[in-house]
């Protein structure tokens, strides 16, 4: 992790969560295998908190 943006301890500081999920490949790029296995998991009236939305891929 490069810059202080992607320390994941800081961006949870505070929050309870039952899963973290946290890649670290860049955020140009669609093939996100973190993001593949949250949605694998994800359930009906699951909470996604996203730390940065420009961290997400852009739909095409």
């Amino acid at each position: 992790m490069s810059t202080l943006d992607e320390n994941t301890a800081r961006q949870l500081d505070g929050l309870v969560v039952d899963r973290t999920f946290a890649g670290s490949v860049s955020g140009k790029d669609v093939d996100r295998p973190q993001l593949v296995a949250m949605l694998a998991v994800g359930c009906e009236g699951d909470a996604v908190i996203v730390h940065s939305m420009d961290r997400l891929p852009q739909p095409r």
